[in-house]
């Protein structure tokens, strides 16, 4: 695995982002939003790596470009809700809601995209952010991540708590393909496949959590009979699945041995 580099990687990524915010002012395709978010957090753990995200943010080109993230999240979220909860309907009984539901996220989307300047975000971040990043720099940014971790790992196993945890696995992950191959790194690079399985298994925790708060939501209006019995079905449902989920990724981080 060869060393990426960094300013090379930043440049990638805004034209990532910018490709695919193109064409979500028209559609909000899924795969278009899934592409921008990762681009957007593959680009965010560049900037960590070479601390140089204070400085970013002190210029305010992280603000705009967080709250398209965020608008284009929350498209994303709200698919995955109503396609977990169409399968308690008859087919197609929920898409008319949530058809007028998409078009309005769809409309913040458009207006948080609009105001972002991706030439003057990539001038300014190649500004800081070095074409090559030290491999000590690299090392004492995954060493903060696990030390992070660790003491997350001291609280009580709250959601909140998962979903940071979730968010230090993923910045490891995203800074594994920035160190050389050697023998220094080897240790670090030899867990790389467990460090993206417990990403994925906490990721799917998060996506539940998500669902969950959605439905409770819901469970606050007004519904036909027919309708609340069916999210009183998914409820169940999907509180029993959080239950298994959370027994197992408990059980996992316990053991340790993901980064050792």
């Amino acid at each position: 695995m060869a060393q990426k580099n960094a300013g090379k990687e930043i440049r990638k990524y805004l034209r990532t982002i910018s490709d695919n915010m193109r064409g979500l002012k028209n559609s909000p395709e899924t795969e278009s939003i899934h592409k921008m978010r990762v681009a957007v957090k593959k680009m965010r753990a560049i900037v960590r790596m070479a601390e140089v995200e204070d400085e970013l943010k002190a210029k305010g080109i992280f603000k705009k470009m967080k709250k398209a993230y965020a608008a284009a999240g929350a498209i994303r979220d709200t698919e995955i809700y109503y396609e977990a909860l169409n399968g308690y309907f008859n087919p197609g009984n929920i898409k008319t809601y949530y058809s007028g539901m998409a078009a309005g996220l769809h409309k913040k989307l458009v207006r948080s995209i609009s105001v972002i300047d991706i030439d003057k975000f990539t001038h300014t971040a190649l500004k800081v952010v070095p074409d090559k990043l030290g491999q000590m720099a690299i090392r004492k940014f995954i060493a903060r991540e696990k030390k992070l971790i660790d003491s997350k790992l001291e609280e009580q196993m709250s959601d909140n708590t998962l979903h940071d945890i979730r968010k230090h696995f993923k910045n490891i992950l995203y800074s594994l393909p920035y160190l050389k191959v050697n023998k220094r790194n080897s240790a670090l690079l030899q867990r790389t496949k467990a460090v993206a399985k417990i990403t994925t298994k906490l990721g799917d925790y998060v996506d539940t959590c998500m669902k969950l708060k959605h439905l409770n939501g819901e469970l606050h209006g007004t519904h036909s009979r027919d309708y609340r019995a069916a999210l009183e079905k998914a409820r169940i449902d999907w509180l029993l699945l959080k239950h298994r989920q959370k027994d197992k990724l408990t059980k996992k981080l316990s053991e340790g041995h993901i980064l050792d």
